[in-house]
Order: structure tokens, then sequence, then C-alpha cells
């Protein structure tokens, strides 16, 4: 978790026009000449990762709902991480069953 939390502040101290200007990796563009939407919502997040909401929005509008979707959806895996499910407990609590006891062999 350290080093996702690291990885997103070293691209936030990236430049903003970094993704605009740097080399096209998109298969859809190399092919077709044109950005697909997920080009869009790429360089839309990047431009908000750095505080542009202007330029994040004439990127891909979506943006406004695809970035609270990530941030959630990061945080829940950080704090799944951080606090792991007790020994013979389920995700949501629940006791295991024989069948994911012993390794995960299926009982007969």
């Amino acid at each position: 978790m350290l080093l996702s939390a690291a990885a997103l502040v070293a691209a936030a101290l990236l430049p903003v026009g970094l993704l605009d200007q740097g080399p096209v990796l998109c298969p859809v563009r190399l092919l077709g000449g044109d950005w697909c939407w997920g080009c869009g919502i790429t360089r839309a997040c990047w431009h908000l990762l750095h505080g542009d909401l202007a330029g994040a929005l004439a990127h891909n509008r979506l943006v406004v709902l695809v970035a609270p979707l990530l941030l959630f959806l990061y945080l829940r895996w950080a704090v799944r991480n951080l606090h792991p499910p007790a020994q013979g407990r389920g995700e949501r609590g629940e006791e295991r069953g024989p069948a994911t006891r012993g390794g995960g062999q299926w009982a007969p």
C-alpha cells in the first residue's frame, strides 16, 4: 500500500502536460488516428490529479463520476489490506465452511 501511495504522489509531481504531449501508447489511437474514451478518461484523471478541473472536464466529462469511484475503490482496497479479516473468518465475518478449510480442498 505504501508503494501505491508513493506512486500516486510521484505522479502528482510530474508535469500536467506529460500525457498530452508525450508519446502515443493507445492502440486505438495508433490504428484509427482518433482518441478513444479510455484515453480521454485517463487524461482527465491525470488533469484532476493535478488540480486542473477545467482540463479534466475538457478531456472527458465522465471524470466527475469515475474519479470518485476510483478513489472509493482505492480506499476500500487500502482499508482491507491494513485490516485483514480474522483467521478462520471470511471477508464478511462469517465462519468458513469445511470446503475452505485445509488448504481450500473440497470436503468429501
